[in-house]
């Protein structure tokens, strides 16, 4: 039997924390798009493994998750660790026997409708330019 973690994170909010912690710092803040596109250059470079980090939802290892952390930390700047635990919408344990079948085991998940993230849930939708020009 082989286990590891998987852990879903909503990209919006994801882009949201980091541009909140730049614009802390007196930095620029960058556009989701551009973030995305970075995000799924260097993160394939540094794990050999795609993510699309344009899509609404995210999943990722413990590895991933690590060299995530590293990469917003190198690349953008922005040591968002802690903020990273809590834009963790679900976190469940893979369980790969021999024969190939999977099993997943929800271990701690704050899907619920309930909390910050619940209310405000299609806030942090990625828009592009032009479309938040004209809202």
């Amino acid at each position: 039997m082989n286990d590891h973690n998987a852990y879903t994170i909503n990209t919006g909010a994801l882009f949201y924390a980091l541009n909140s912690h730049r614009k802390s710092k007196n930095l620029t803040e960058i556009d989701n798009s551009l973030i995305a596109s970075k995000l799924g250059i260097l993160f394939a470079l540094k794990t050999n493994g795609y993510v699309n980090f344009k899509t609404d939802l995210i999943q990722l290892n413990d590895a991933q998750l690590i060299a995530l952390r590293e990469i917003l930390d190198q690349h953008f700047d922005a040591n968002i660790t802690e903020q990273i635990r809590t834009l963790v919408i679900t976190s469940e344990t893979v369980t790969t026997n021999n024969s190939g079948d999977t099993e997943h085991i929800i271990s701690a998940n704050s899907e619920k409708k309930s909390g910050l993230l619940g209310k405000i849930k299609g806030f942090f939708r990625n828009k592009s330019r032009v479309q938040e020009r004209h809202v």
